[in-house]
């Protein structure tokens, strides 16, 4: 069995990638000013960055379910959904 069908690999890829999430909501917003301006000519920055955080997490989270081989898909798109928050 390779590394990318073990349970563990994805549990711990995605507590890792929530762990990331977090530390970047826990700073300030006064932290990110800089970035703002360098990302201006880009309309909907946050938005977009927002959607790609959330896309790693919930295919993280989605192959910890399926690597579980319990549940079936929809039930594993469902449960993906409410663990991600999307």
């Amino acid at each position: 069995m390779s590394r990318l069908d073990q349970t563990w690999f994805w549990g711990l890829l995605s507590v890792a990638w929530m762990a990331v999430i977090y530390g970047l909501s826990d700073r300030p917003g006064s932290d990110y000013e800089g970035v703002g301006g360098f990302l201006s000519w880009l309309p909907f920055a946050g938005t977009i960055a927002h959607i790609g955080l959330y896309l790693v997490l919930s295919v993280f989270v989605f192959r910890t379910i399926v690597a579980t081989k319990r549940l079936a898909l929809g039930l594993s798109v469902y449960l993906t959904r409410l663990a991600a928050g999307v």
